[in-house]
């Protein structure tokens, strides 16, 4: 009996696309696609725009050798420490302050106007990058700029817009479409930055498809739920979301999980952009590439990927598998015979990690309320920012200390920060087969009284096995 009830529930769960497009789900893609593509004209040119910058004069590329300058030499180190300063800034208490009252904010007003805030929080850091690119600003200004913008995300509210339309079967499926989305627009964008030849027209082309992408927004994204103008203003706590984010065992290994993530892959990109300059001579037009290849094995691991490692491993085997493929990058980083095709390669391998948030995601969503997701998102990205601050500037710290010609750590080389962010992958990686199989929380819901219903739903897949 249970078995055809199991059938019937199946049977009754709509298909992932007719979710996606009645939902209005796909206007969100599209236009996260054409933000992503548009920063991603720009990107390539930062890391070299940011050492000319700081050095006071032209960088070309070199290796290890004596041939740069020493300014630019140093300059690497200090646009690492500069970016990590900014994002401890954004992350650690922009975002900290404001992801969580947009979640809450977006649960009783809706989610169009915060997405459409955190999609236009975009704009200014890449005018203060064409401006000190002209010579009109200083070149710490972009730095100040992102501090108080880059905070100001519309994902999490992004998340639990998904939330809202799809069913809870599909719901890890529909943040791996997100996801692949954004590895697609890998593709387009750096496609475009290869074939531009100067900084000015990347960050123009790279505003002008912001401009486009918020368009899309305000005209064809509809509301995805009936606005609640009248819930208590006790919704737009941060203390409260944050609570809801850690107030089970299981949020807490999400929330930790999350912070983990960031640690090991966010947090180390500005070193790793720098460190690929000086190890194997990258250039504009190679990191271009290397989004490209990004890109396209992060569609594939989407796609091919995801779905197969849920219904085989589940939550806790793709989580451990995304943590070891990034701990193997790492160890690939830091090997001393590193060459450039080695590197396009560790880009195709971290491309697995991109199944864990996916996973995470479905997760919370899952086990909160619908009423709640905004809340519950917005908590889970809270964590999430706190790790994304701090870490930044750790790894440009020690990348400082084992780079500059001055300081007396030098001698063991960039390599040492690689070996430790493997060493924490691998951690990860081992803490996440030690989950249980099936986890199963007594969770606590947020609104007072018993309903019969259950805030921690079905796992991932419970529908489609």
């Amino acid at each position: 009996m249970s078995g055809a009830t199991d059938e019937e529930a199946t049977a009754a769960v709509p298909s992932l696309w007719t979710e996606l497009r009645t939902g209005g789900v796909l206007h969100l893609f599209a236009a996260r696609a054409i933000q992503v593509a548009a920063l991603l004209v720009a990107y390539p040119f930062l890391p070299r725009l940011a050492t000319d910058l700081f050095a006071g004069q032209p960088c070309e590329s070199y290796g290890d050798g004596d041939d740069a300058p020493q300014a630019c030499r140093d300059a690497h180190s200090t646009a690492v420490f500069a970016s990590a300063v900014a994002a401890l800034v954004a992350n650690c208490f922009v975002s900290l302050l404001l992801n969580p009252l947009m979640g809450a904010w977006s649960d009783v007003y809706g989610r169009k106007p915060f997405i459409v805030l955190g999609f236009a929080a975009t704009f200014p850091s890449i005018l203060a990058y064409l401006a000190a690119s002209l010579g009109l600003a200083p070149a710490w200004t972009p730095y100040a700029f992102s501090a108080v913008f880059d905070g100001i995300s519309s994902f999490s509210v992004s998340q639990a817009y998904i939330a809202d339309v799809v069913s809870p079967p599909n719901r890890a499926m529909a943040f791996g479409v997100l996801t692949a989305v954004i590895s697609a627009a890998l593709l387009i964008g750096p496609a475009v930055s290869v074939v531009v030849r100067d900084t000015e027209t990347a960050l123009g082309i790279a505003l002008g498809g912001l401009v486009v992408a918020v368009a899309w927004l305000i005209f064809m994204l509809p509301e995805s739920r009936i606005t609640m103008a009248a819930a208590p203003m006790e919704n737009a706590s941060i203390l409260r979301s944050l609570r809801h984010a850690l107030r089970t065992p299981l949020f807490r290994q999400l929330a930790a999980f999350g912070a983990l993530l960031s640690l090991c892959a966010d947090a180390l990109m500005d070193v790793v952009n720098q460190q690929l300059q000086v190890q194997v001579r990258f250039t504009p037009r190679d990191q271009a590439r290397y989004y490209m290849l990004y890109g396209i094995c992060g569609v594939l691991v989407q796609a091919v990927l995801m779905r197969p490692l849920l219904s085989t491993v589940g939550e806790r085997g793709t989580i451990a598998l995304g943590f070891a493929c990034l701990s193997a990058r790492f160890i690939l980083l830091a090997t001393p015979f590193l060459t450039k095709d080695l590197a396009f390669g560790t880009a195709a391998i971290g491309t697995v990690a991109e199944v864990i948030f996916p996973a995470l995601s479905a997760l919370q969503a899952n086990s909160a309320d619908d009423n709640e997701q905004g809340a519950s998102q917005g908590g889970l990205y809270a964590a999430r920012s706190v790790a994304l601050g701090v870490a930044p500037l750790a790894w440009a710290a020690l990348y400082r200390e084992t780079t500059r010609s001055d300081r007396p750590t030098s001698a063991h080389g960039p390599e040492l920060v690689f070996m430790i962010a493997a060493a924490l992958a691998a951690v990860g990686a081992s803490c996440a087969l030690a989950l249980p199989a099936k986890p199963v929380e007594e969770s606590l819901p947020l609104h007072g009284g018993d309903d019969g219903h259950n805030n921690l739903r079905e796992p991932l897949l419970a529908s489609s096995e």
